[in-house]
């Protein structure tokens, strides 16, 4: 059973708490909205809770404030992936449409409609547009690199993840972002192989430092690269 309350704080705004079985640990997501969700297992109580909001206030407010600024930045018009482009246009319309072409698709969006509706349906058509150019080439690599350093996994997942470029579970499943299909070529492949070094080594020790630098030598100067981008920012 998921019990949910709603605190509204006056730094922090709306803060919806979700307590449950489900739940393996305190975890709060801040949408763009402005709002904030914060998800507990069973076993932590009420006040608990709230002395953790409490004691990360200042953390909190600046991944609000950050997650804010998200909503505003400008969304591309074109987006060539994989050989194929696909397009953000407007034009005098009374509905959007899409319209596909040989290699790609274009988005037809109502010229002087709603900008904030305009701003959703530009945002899905991205995102689905991503993830399905994603699925294609993603797994690929993967299992390019998976066979070139003998290090097997047990599934892949692309996701859309807010917050990580990827991450490998104990038992060998490996989530991805779609949006690694946007980054260049090397971090994208540097990401991979780090999944895949999870699968044998499980932290981020000495151990696992060593092998990352074995395998590429520039590693420390790429992750310092990859630090330039954000997983699901456009800009």
């Amino acid at each position: 059973m998921i019990e949910q309350r709603v605190i509204i704080d006056s730094s922090l705004g709306n803060i919806t708490i979700r307590r449950g079985r489900t739940k393996s640990a305190l975890r709060a997501t801040f949408k763009t909205d402005g709002t904030i969700s914060v998800s507990t297992p069973s076993t932590i109580s009420w006040k608990e809770i709230e002395n953790w909001i409490e004691e990360n206030r200042d953390a909190f407010i600046a991944k609000k404030i950050q997650a804010t600024k998200d909503n505003n930045v400008a969304l591309p018009t074109i987006l060539s992936i994989n050989n194929c482009c696909y397009c953000v246009k407007y034009e005098k319309i009374l509905k959007a449409k899409v319209e596909h072409t040989t290699c790609g698709a274009n988005l037809i969006l109502p010229q002087g409609g709603d900008t904030e509706r305009n701003r959703q349906i530009h945002e899905i058509f991205l995102n689905n547009t991503l993830k399905l150019e994603a699925q294609k080439s993603i797994p690929k690599r993967l299992n390019f690199w998976s066979t070139k350093l003998n290090l097997p996994f047990n599934s892949c997942s692309i996701k859309n993840n807010k917050t990580n470029w990827g991450s490998c579970s104990y038992l060998g499943n490996i989530n991805l972002n779609m949006h690694l299909i946007r980054l260049p070529e090397h971090l994208m492949d540097m990401v991979i192989i780090h999944e895949l070094a999870h699968t044998i080594i499980p932290n981020h020790g000495k151990e696992f430092k060593a092998f990352m630098k074995k395998i590429i030598p520039r590693v420390k100067e790429m992750e310092q690269e990859l630090k330039t981008y954000h997983p699901h920012q456009w800009s």
